[in-house]
């Protein structure tokens, strides 16, 4: 009997349907120029999802467009191969494209032809995650990798092993981003970055001439720097993977997408109150401000306010409430209603739906045609 295989490869982590919780849609914002753009996605549905970012296998990856990606390295047993899984990410937030989701749609049974649910008490062995960047550069296409996922390479990958990047450096998308295996010093690290390489290596369809490599920087996300990296003027022009995300109400079901301008006072604080978290920081203000308010005044009527420091707090603390009350809003949908976008409108109606839904029909079909699912099972 010939002996196992030696890997270097950390040892996998097996996952059952019940043993983790795939990520759920909810609101993005972020800024371009003097706007504010609110992306609410609460009744987006996985079905809506996988119409723009399907479960692809890392073989597709080689003749899809170029973008962000999320990735997982699993096995579905001891004796099975391993395989690398990814779906394209489509904005900051990882709107059901995280690492969660790529495992739910394996439980799903996505990866294969005719998808279909694996067996109940069936399991799927995560080695660890991360990014990928594919980007191209006078017809070569470059992969750049990295291992950043906190809940499957967090315990798998020490990130502190990889050498520091040069502050300031500014590569353009290329071989200049990536990391020179030979400057890692920690062995068992650049064991599992090379025995990684070759294995992501087989199953890309890669030209002669395209390169694979890990980021520089293992620390840095590759999804935020793409997405505020270039142009984002005063004019709120939009980047685009911004403009990507703008056309989101256009393929996915439940999408909507709000634009404000923050120079607008009422614009800027009409924005800045669809964040789910700024009712709680609100509530949480108010409440304390009145409990202090409360005995103050308690405080007053018993034995009135013996120092000049409890009356300047006492008009203090009313101030700040004035204030506090005066920034909140409770948005409601109808209050907003006149800053939705529609897809012609964007960046100036540049380009109208009807266009675009066809462009993105004929793409996908061609698409189609190219990518066929591979049953690996």
């Amino acid at each position: 009997m010939s002996s196992p295989k030696k890997t270097h490869l950390p040892d996998p982590i097996s996952y059952d349907r019940d043993s983790f919780s795939p990520s759920l849609t909810g609101n993005t914002h972020f800024k371009s120029g003097n706007y504010g753009y609110f992306i609410d996605a609460k009744k987006v549905t996985q079905v809506g999802v996988d119409k723009i970012t399907p479960l692809l296998n890392l073989e597709e990856v080689g003749v899809s467009d170029p973008g962000i990606f999320t990735w997982l390295l699993v096995d579905f047993g001891e004796s099975t191969k391993k395989q690398i899984f990814v779906k394209k990410s489509i904005n900051i937030t990882e709107i059901m494209t995280k690492h969660t989701n790529i495992l739910s749609d394996l439980f799903d049974g996505k990866q294969l032809t005719e998808p279909t649910p694996l067996a109940s008490g069936s399991e799927i062995r995560v080695y660890f995650g991360g990014e990928l960047k594919k980007s191209m550069s006078e017809e070569i296409a470059y992969y750049t990798i990295n291992f950043l996922s906190g809940t499957f390479s967090g315990e798998t990958i020490d990130s502190s092993s990889f050498p520091k990047p040069v502050q300031g450096s500014n590569a353009k998308s290329g071989s200049g981003d990536m990391l020179d295996l030979t400057t890692i010093t920690n062995p068992i690290t650049k064991a599992i970055c090379e025995e990684f390489l070759v294995l992501f290596k087989n199953e890309l369809l890669l030209r002669p001439d395209d390169i694979v490599g890990f980021a520089k920087d293992q620390t840095a996300t590759l999804l935020s720097s793409s997405l505020f990296k270039g142009t984002s003027n005063t004019n709120g022009v939009l980047s685009e993977l911004n403009r990507e995300i703008m056309e989101l109400p256009n393929n996915v079901e439940g999408v909507k997408v709000y634009k404000f301008n923050l120079q607008n006072r009422e614009e800027a604080k009409l924005w800045n109150n669809t964040k789910p978290l700024q009712k709680t920081l609100y509530q949480a203000t108010k409440r304390n401000l009145e409990t202090n308010i409360a005995m103050l005044v308690k405080k007053s009527e018993k034995e009135g306010l013996s120092t000049n420091t409890d009356s300047r707090m006492l008009n203090l603390y009313r101030q700040q409430l004035v204030e506090a009350e005066e920034k909140y809003i409770d948005v409601t949908s109808d209050m907003i209603a006149k800053y939705e976008l529609k897809l012609d409108s964007i960046n100036g109606g540049g380009r109208k739906t009807k266009k675009t839904k066809k462009k993105t029909k004929k793409k996908t079909k061609k698409k189609t045609k190219k990518t066929k699912k591979i049953p690996r099972l």
